[in-house]
């Protein structure tokens, strides 16, 4: 069967072979585009050089970095997008979010949170920051700034915060931390050898001053052991005089009388002539001394204990004590002491050393002390500055403001003070990567967020304003985006080019096969000038057709 004078061999046959050769030769062409990566070589001879995407890489990225730096994203486009009320929102957006998922987090004890190497790095870290801060708080604590303050501060406790309560100042968890600091500065001291020190220069020159001292003994007692003493013999001698009375009821007070006048019987004889003393010795026997302390057994007690109970004798004996006491307290220490050898008094100042170092460093001491401090500590509680100032008057109480604020100034400038404050700062940071953080937002105020927000925000908006355009305005985008692509492999660079622009390639490859459908149908020329017209025309209105629908 013939149409228009030809055959459907005649009609299919050109057609096909041009439908062949415009496919393959685009399909060929885009493969050759990448592929192949390497040239390939059949001993020395190039059998196919290599892909032109591969071969020209460097000079593509050159020319697209050069068009993308200098006309698509031109640092001016750069601050122009930075600088847009999208971007705020955005840029707010994120740090809103950023800020509340940090208050949120539950963090744990940094020791747990990071490795080892970054717990080496971080106490490293926190090492230089104590260290720097130390030097900070030593330079400051020896700064006529600081001095001025404290004085200040002293002077301001008798005047301006007289009505302020303690409590203000005095809070439990101060309390606590001086009762802790006032036990570590006790065990410190008594243990220092500058305390032995000076407790064995006090004596030595306490002892000094008393051996050759010319004051009476009143000087050195106190008012209330003199006023003491003097209460105690009124109240208690006539205790004592009525209780002498019943001594002489014990057997061994009567074989001691007898015996006192054994002996004044024989001093007394001694004394007196030859004959008289033969005429004593035969009148007053053995037994004549027993019978006398019988009788003073029976009717002896009971005079004496009458006479000792009258209150006339109580008080002349009262009085005649405490005359005695009073005599005793006049006299020069001196002559109460007597001569004391160098030796006596080298012993007696390491006796009253020793005793008072064993004194300071009993436990019982410390439990004094403290509990005493602590006492005064939580009395302090409901009184006022005004109130403490009361105490020991205006005048004593400026005196003792400034003297206070000398010693806080010389004992913060000392080396204790620097020891202290250097282990106080290295337990804390110990302490800072062991204790479990938890939630930020659980030791913030309910409202934290939005502060941060009103405190931060517009700051960093205002400094990248500031400093971004800057900085990008010196950005080498050209050499930035060139390098990123000579970077890529050239598997990726196909894979993007593909991903981006498959359906470009794949009509591409599709018109190469109308091409040769049309290259085909106009070789029917060669055979027949009606049959290459329709079916020139057919495929030029398919390839219309197709590249208005895949447009």
């Amino acid at each position: 069967m013939e149409i228009l004078g030809l055959t459907p061999w005649e009609w299919l046959l050109p057609v096909m072979i041009g439908v062949t050769a415009g496919f393959s030769t685009n399909a060929i062409a885009i493969w050759m585009l990448f592929h192949p990566y390497k040239p390939i070589y059949l001993g020395r001879l190039r059998v196919l050089p290599m892909g032109a995407i591969p071969k020209e890489i460097d000079r593509i990225a050159k020319r697209i970095g050069e068009t993308v730096g200098k006309e698509l994203l031109t640092p001016q486009d750069i601050a122009k997008t930075l600088g847009s009320e999208g971007f705020r929102s955005r840029f707010d957006e994120v740090l809103r979010t950023a800020l509340q998922s940090v208050l949120d987090r539950d963090f744990g004890a940094l020791r747990e949170t990071v490795g080892e190497e970054q717990v080496a790095g971080i106490q490293e870290v926190m090492d230089r920051l104590v260290d720097k801060l130390r030097e900070v708080i030593e330079v400051y604590l020896h700064s006529p700034e600081w001095e001025t303050r404290v004085r200040r501060f002293g002077r301001s406790l008798t005047s301006d915060l007289r009505v302020q309560p303690l409590s203000v100042v005095l809070t439990p968890e101060l309390r606590a931390d001086l009762l802790h600091g006032s036990r570590e500065l006790w065990t410190g001291v008594r243990e220092s050898e500058e305390f032995q020190r000076v407790i064995a220069d006090a004596l030595e020159r306490g002892i000094a001053g008393v051996l050759v001292s010319e004051k009476p003994l009143r000087h050195y007692v106190p008012g209330g052991a003199v006023n003491f003493g003097e209460a105690f013999v009124a109240q208690y001698l006539p205790l004592l005089l009525e209780r002498l009375g019943e001594v002489l009821d014990d057997p061994s007070t009567r074989a001691r009388v007898q015996a006192t006048l054994r002996r004044f019987v024989n001093r007394f004889l001694e004394e007196q002539r030859t004959w008289k003393r033969i005429v004593g010795r035969l009148v007053i026997t053995e037994r004549t001394l027993e019978q006398t302390v019988a009788a003073i057994e029976q009717g002896g007690v009971e005079e004496i204990s009458g006479l000792l109970r009258e209150p006339e004798i109580q008080e002349r004996v009262a009085r005649a004590v405490n005359d005695g006491l009073e005599e005793l307290l006049d006299r020069p220490l001196r002559d109460l002491l007597g001569a004391v050898t160098p030796e006596r008094a080298e012993r007696i100042r390491n006796v009253l050393i020793e005793r008072t170092l064993h004194l300071f460093r009993h436990p019982t001491t410390e439990e004094i002390v403290l509990g005493r401090l602590e006492r005064l500590l939580s009395a302090a509680e409901g009184k006022t500055i005004g109130d403490v100032l009361e105490l020991v008057g205006p005048a004593r109480a400026r005196i003792l403001a400034d003297r206070g604020a000398e010693w806080v100034v010389e004992a913060l400038r000392g080396d204790r003070a620097a020891a202290l404050l250097e282990r106080a700062l290295t337990r804390q940071t110990n302490w800072l990567m062991s204790v479990r953080i938890g939630r930020l937002g659980e030791y913030l105020p309910p409202d934290a967020a939005r502060r941060a927000e009103a405190f931060l925000f517009d700051p960093l908006w205002n400094f990248i304003q500031a400093r971004v355009p800057v900085a990008v305005a010196g950005l080498p985008i050209d050499r930035m985006v060139e390098n990123k692509l000579k970077s890529f492999p050239i598997q990726q660079v196909e894979a993007l080019i593909w991903r981006v622009s498959r359906s470009e390639l794949v009509l591409i490859i599709y018109l190469g096969g109308f091409l040769g459908a049309l290259v085909g149908s106009m070789m029917l020329f060669t055979i027949s000038w009606p049959a290459g017209l329709v079916a020139t025309g057919f495929f030029l209105l398919v390839s219309f057709l197709f590249i208005s629908i895949k447009a």
